[in-house]
């Protein structure tokens, strides 16, 4: 590692944070599974891989060329137990980040918006360790595509979760495309704030699985990922058995309509 990358880091993080970490280039996500393997951890504590990413174009299909190094990380760390995965984008305008001049923001505001198809133990988790992240705000949200699933969840979410307010917003017409960016862009139009989306991310184990598991995760993760002040992180639940993916691929087929 160059010195002045070092001395760089220092400077900009001040005191109170590690020194920076080299891993051997030839194969990052090896080098990043080695750093989270080797971190002193109880079987309830959570590892966040914070990943960086500047996008040079909006274009889905040219990310996945551009950053396939880290779509493959991102993959890998997800199937790795109690290991989140928070993803920071930067859309890049002219060779610039987009937005606030191309300044780099400093948010003097977090907001944490945990979004939810149901009320399950892969949802609790999720809201669980959103709590953790201390937050300005946080917040779970559920878009009402069946009124009475919306009535059902609205009277046991307080059963069930203490502490974290939950919203449910209409998503007329079952397009959650438009609520879902309404309800993130109403904090993000103040100055100064980012948000925080935490989705509950079922993981499967064989490929043959994929067809039963829903697609929410990946539809949110689209929508958001060019999106400015928007930080995405999955929180992983492993699915073992093609009952458990019977089952997860149903909750997210009503989710997604």
């Amino acid at each position: 590692m160059p010195p002045d990358v070092q001395a760089r880091w220092r400077t900009f993080v001040g005191p109170g944070i590690p020194d920076l970490m080299a891993i051997a280039p030839t194969n990052l996500t090896a080098g990043i599974r080695s750093v989270v393997d080797s971190i002193d951890r109880g079987p309830d504590d959570f590892v966040t891989v914070v990943v960086p990413e500047l996008l040079r174009s909006q274009g889905l299909f040219s990310y996945l060329v551009r950053s396939s190094d880290l779509v493959r990380l991102k993959a890998s760390m997800l199937r790795t137990p109690n290991v989140v995965v928070t993803d920071v984008p930067v859309v890049l305008e002219a060779g610039s980040p987009s937005g606030a001049g191309g300044k780099p923001l400093i948010p003097q505001r977090t907001v944490t918006l945990v979004l939810l198809s149901s009320i399950n133990d892969v949802s609790v988790r999720a809201v669980n360790y959103a709590r953790t992240l201390d937050a300005t705000v946080t917040r779970a949200v559920y878009f009402d595509l069946d009124p009475e699933a919306a009535v059902s969840i609205g009277e046991s979410w307080f059963e069930v979760v203490e502490g974290v307010p939950l919203d449910i917003v209409e998503a007329p017409f079952r397009d959650l495309s438009t609520p879902m960016l309404e309800e993130v862009r109403r904090y993000t139009e103040r100055p100064g704030t980012i948000v925080n989306v935490v989705i509950p991310e079922y993981i499967v184990a064989r490929w043959w699985q994929l067809p039963l598991h829903g697609q929410t995760a990946l539809f949110v993760k689209r929508l958001f990922l060019f999106e400015e002040r928007v930080l995405l992180t999955s929180v992983a639940y492993q699915i073992g058995s093609a009952r458990e993916a019977r089952r997860a691929g149903s909750a997210d087929a009503d989710a997604t309509g």
